[in-house]
C-alpha cells in the first residue's frame, strides 16, 4: 500500500503534548509514528463500539411486530415514573 503525506498543524498546548511523547522519554520515535497510533486506536474504538451496537441491538432489531405493544408517549412516561417511583430511586 502506498503511503500519502498529510500535513497537520498544530499549535500551543496540542504541540507541546506531542513534543512530549516524541524521542528520548517519550513513547514514538516521530510525530508520524504517534499519529498513526492515534489513528489505528480511534479506529480500533470505533470498531468496538460498532460491534457493541450490533450485539446489543441485534436483539430489539429482530424481534418481531407481534412483541411490541402500541402506546403514546404519554403512557410510556407513566410507566416509566412508575417504575422509576417504584425502585426506591425517585420521590413521588
Amino acid at each position: 500500500m502506498a503511503s500519502e503525506s498529510i500535513n497537520v498543524k498544530v499549535t500551543g498546548e496540542l504541540r507541546e503534548y506531542v513534543a512530549r511523547q516524541i524521542g528520548p522519554g517519550g513513547e514514538y520515535e516521530s510525530t508520524s509514528e504517534f499519529v498513526r497510533d492515534l489513528i489505528r486506536r480511534h479506529k480500533q474504538d470505533a470498531d468496538d463500539e460498532m460491534t457493541w451496537l450490533k450485539t446489543h441491538l441485534a436483539p430489539l432489531v429482530e424481534t418481531p411486530d407481534s412483541e411490541f405493544v402500541r402506546a403514546s408517549a404519554g403512557e410510556i412516561a407513566r410507566r416509566a415514573r412508575k417504575r422509576y417511583l417504584k425502585s426506591g430511586k425517585g420521590r413521588a
